[in-house]
């Protein structure tokens, strides 16, 4: 990486590895916390704050994809282009599964067209994958970077995030109306953490930037505390279990920004990893449910069935990624760079790019 006082980052390789890992957490603790309680219950019963990575984690990239796109219009198609195409055949698997597999309750016309949105949770429809709640706040985020490169232009992200995290904060002691649920407030600090992380690490953002860190942080303990009490979690965990995973979250996404080593290119089993933990986010949950309902036995301990569904969901994430997903990104993105003349260069191009890259692309 180049030592220059104001540099460029183009991609995180070992982030695909951590975006898996996060992923799994997640998986595991629906299956073994929340759906089917196994032995590990009082470890996986942490597992849902995986999502809080996820959310440092797109808070980082979305910073480098904000700065590569070439307009505010190309950055939202660059965002749809990355999660429609896994997103929309995950949902026809899922609806198909439950349609044909299982006794009901069936997905209407109505749910899947409201899913579609990516817009599910806000809109108060029935969500296809439990976890496509996520979806609905990430959107907001990207809507939100559109409307500061429309409004004040990309130089202003640094005041954006200290403003943003300002109303995160006010809204712990004074009511905000519908202002918080409108700029996701509760998930906010862990996309600036993310965002303000990439700015350091590529000397862009500042010298407050490191302070901003600093100050996302109580801020997000808070509203991930907070929600232990909100129902989010089947039994209220350990406070300084939270503190302390919530802690590692951050330490580890800053090292993955601010450590040179780690942006060398990881091996093709990490970059495999990384393609498949999108689909593995979006498939799992509601499939893996029917499967652990259908086939548990009581008095079993249910630990064999897991481990061979979490195996099986990885397995048909990773073919998922490689055979379909792929080939519908490069598809899309082929006939997009038509009408602007390069097809062929980016048709050339997009088959390597590994997921971090394809954040920007």
């Amino acid at each position: 990486m180049a030592e220059a006082s104001v540099r460029t980052r183009t991609t995180i390789p070992w982030l695909d590895a951590v975006r898996f890992a996060a992923a799994l957490i997640v998986v595991l603790y629906h299956y073994t916390a929340y759906d089917l309680r196994t032995g590990i219950y009082p470890v996986t019963r942490y597992g849902n704050l995986g999502v809080p990575l996820f959310f440092i984690i797109s808070g980082l990239v979305i910073a480098m994809s904000l700065e590569a796109a070439a307009t505010p219009v190309r950055f939202l198609v660059n965002r749809a282009t990355r999660l429609y195409p896994a997103f929309v055949v995950c949902s026809a698997i899922t609806v198909a599964y439950v349609a044909f597999f299982t006794s009901g309750p069936f997905f209407t016309v109505r749910d899947v067209l409201v899913n579609l949105t990516m817009f599910g949770e806000l809109l108060h429809g029935r969500l296809i994958n439990g976890s496509y709640w996520t979806l609905a706040v990430e959107w907001v985020f990207y809507l939100l970077m559109f409307g500061l490169w429309c409004g004040a232009g990309r130089r202003a992200l640094p005041l954006f995030l200290w403003a943003w995290l300002a109303i995160s904060a006010v809204g712990i002691w004074v009511p905000l109306g519908a202002l918080p649920r409108a700029l996701v407030s509760h998930s906010a600090p862990f996309f600036i953490a993310g965002a303000a992380l990439y700015l350091i690490s590529t000397g862009k953002g500042g010298r407050t930037m490191p302070a901003l860190v600093v100050a996302s942080f109580p801020v997000a303990l808070y509203w991930t505390l907070y929600k232990l009490d909100d129902g989010h979690f089947p039994e209220p965990p350990s406070q300084w279990a939270v503190i302390a995973v919530i802690t590692a979250c951050y330490l580890l996404v800053a090292a993955l920004a601010l450590r040179p080593r780690w942006t060398r290119a990881g091996p093709v089993i990490v970059q495999l990893a990384g393609r498949a933990s999108y689909p593995l986010y979006l498939l799992h949950e509601t499939i893996g449910a029917q499967v652990l309902h259908r086939f548990y036995r009581p008095g079993a301990s249910g630990v064999l069935l897991i481990a061979v569904l979490v195996c099986a969901m990885v397995a048909a994430s990773v073919a998922l990624a490689v055979l379909v997903e792929q080939p519908l990104i490069d598809a899309i993105k082929r006939r997009l760079a038509s009408g602007r003349g390069r097809g062929e260069a980016v048709a050339h191009a997009a088959p390597t790019a590994t997921p971090a890259q394809q954040d920007l692309q």
